[in-house]
């Protein structure tokens, strides 16, 4: 057998293993990471004038100066939370997510209100995903209500490598009670930049969604039963339509697919 194959490897060439064996690992160096991330950087934006239209099912609200500057006192009282998710609510959005953390209680009626806020869309078909994130500290007051989030439990892969802490900062109870929550956890890049987000966040020994998923979770309606986690290849979700696959790394980040403004890119004329 060796004999048989002696010959067959004299033949082989080995120049272009050697050769994609060494930019292999040049590619691992720090300095050439930098600039393999500068180039998608700028092909990135060089694509931004051929780009597809936003996905019409998606919608911004965004908080701005003027927002502020029309409210009675800062920061809001989360009645005008409540009242905003119950307008919102009477178009039948599928979900309605807080880009925001809502962590500690208020005094007053304002707590209650939003939580309310949250059951009146709830009854008219719409989920709520509101904001938590990671941290070192332990929480000053003990949890002692979860509500409906729940942690992912078909998960293979080292959930060490994932970002995270042993703690969380975690919705205020009355809203804890009514909606999930996904982590807003975005830790940048070594050059400050962050190109990409978790969709899964190690909280203790445990791997909880990011907002991002929990989102996805909710317009699709699907359980943490449902979901599948890969790390370093994807996470898969059994929805009523077949299942859906999200690749992720192996610290179970997925590339920030980044857009621009087209009235951003208009010259002035």
């Amino acid at each position: 057998m060796r004999k048989q194959l002696r010959p067959i490897l004299g033949r082989f060439t080995w120049s272009p293993v050697i050769c994609f064996g060494l930019a292999w690992l040049l590619m691992q160096t720090e300095p050439m990471r930098q600039i393999a991330w500068r180039t998608l950087d700028w092909r990135t934006s060089l694509r931004a004038y051929f780009q597809p239209p936003p996905d019409p099912r998606l919608g911004i609200i965004l908080f701005e100066d003027s927002t502020e500057m029309n409210l009675v006192a800062w920061p809001p009282d989360r009645a005008f939370h409540g009242a905003l998710v119950e307008l919102l609510a009477q178009t039948r959005p599928a979900v309605v997510t807080w880009d925001v953390i809502l962590d500690a209680s208020r005094e007053g009626e304002g707590d209650d209100l939003m939580a309310a806020g949250v059951v009146a869309a709830r009854d008219l078909g719409t989920r709520v995903v509101t904001g938590s994130a990671t941290d070192f500290a332990p929480p000053k007051e003990p949890v002692t209500a979860a509500g409906p989030t729940r942690p992912l439990t078909d998960v293979e892969g080292d959930i060490n490598r994932l970002d995270g802490q042993d703690y969380a900062i975690l919705p205020f109870p009355q809203l804890r009670a009514e909606s999930v929550y996904g982590f807003v956890d975005a830790p940048r890049g070594r050059d400050g930049i962050i190109r990409e987000l978790p969709l899964v966040v190690r909280v203790g020994g445990e791997v909880y969604p990011s907002l991002v998923l929990q989102t996805l979770m909710a317009y699709w309606r699907v359980p943490v039963e449902a979901v599948r986690v890969r790390l370093g290849d994807a996470i898969l979700l059994r929805t009523a339509s077949g299942e859906v696959r999200v690749p992720i790394s192996a610290t179970g980040a997925y590339f920030i697919n980044y857009r621009y403004d087209h009235d951003d890119l208009r010259p002035d004329i």
